[in-house]
């Protein structure tokens, strides 16, 4: 579960960086 969260978590800052890019 806490490797699946962090999983996301990944996922959902390097969204962050390509929209900021």
């Amino acid at each position: 579960m806490n490797t699946y969260l962090s999983f996301l978590t990944q996922i959902f800052i390097q969204s962050l960086l390509i929209i900021a890019r």
